[in-house]
């Protein structure tokens, strides 16, 4: 008769401990969250939605939709870089720039948050700030040829001819048919006066990309200086 009363006591307390462990469980991730399990996918499919809409040439709609997406959810990376891209196509740099600083709260030192913040200064017409986050980034990674176009053209807008002429050098000595970069570098030399090295830049930019009718005239009038 002991022996039936302990049965009958052990599965009464194996049967508690699986309905206390059972509520547990369903209430634990509301608790830790504050949301439900399927947000994630909500903002995934709201900010789908949203690159449809910009897609279709709706760039003010796609706008508000990200924006209403992160007011439900404030750190929703993605909606976050593309509300920033989508508000520096339409020359709002000062309302693009806080996303990316909000997405660098959150991951510290992202690359592509702290190159689009660069951007946002580069347009702004802050052009030292931009300097700075360009070089900062060449810091981390010295082989990305965009950044370092990206801060010779800013170079150029302060006027500091020859450090965007050493910047277009190096991406050059690393990237020997990069054409467009070296009709940069021609035209800088030829602004400079510096006719015999504009030449030879555009010499090589009509071997790499075909004759152009405007290097042929470059050509021209740089030999005209020099006779």
């Amino acid at each position: 008769m002991l022996e039936i009363v302990i049965i009958l006591l052990s599965i009464l307390v194996i049967v508690t401990f699986v309905i206390v462990l059972g509520n547990f469980i369903k209430t634990k991730p509301s608790e830790v969250s504050g949301e439900d399990s399927t947000s994630g996918i909500n903002s995934s499919r709201l900010v789908a939605k949203a690159q449809n809409v910009y897609e279709m040439g709706q760039l003010s709609k796609a706008i508000k939709l990200l924006e209403d997406i992160i007011k439900k959810y404030p750190n929703e990376i993605q909606a976050r870089f593309l509300l920033g891209d989508y508000l520096l196509e339409k020359n709002l740099p000062g309302k693009a720039e806080k996303h990316y600083k909000h997405i660098l709260k959150l991951l510290p030192n992202e690359a592509t948050a702290l190159e689009k913040l660069a951007d946002c200064d580069n347009m702004a017409g802050k052009f030292d700030k931009a300097a700075l986050g360009y070089s900062h980034l060449l810091k981390i990674s010295s082989e990305s040829f965009d950044i370092r176009e990206k801060l010779a053209d800013v170079y150029i807008k302060m006027n500091n001819i020859d450090l965007a002429i050493k910047e277009f050098r190096l991406i050059i000595s690393k990237d020997l048919y990069n054409a467009p970069v070296k009709k940069k570098l021609a035209d800088l030399f030829f602004n400079k006066g510096e006719y015999e090295r504009a030449i030879k830049e555009y010499e090589d930019v009509i071997k790499i990309d075909g004759a152009k009718t405007g290097i042929l005239k470059r050509i021209a009038k740089a030999q005209s200086y020099l006779n």
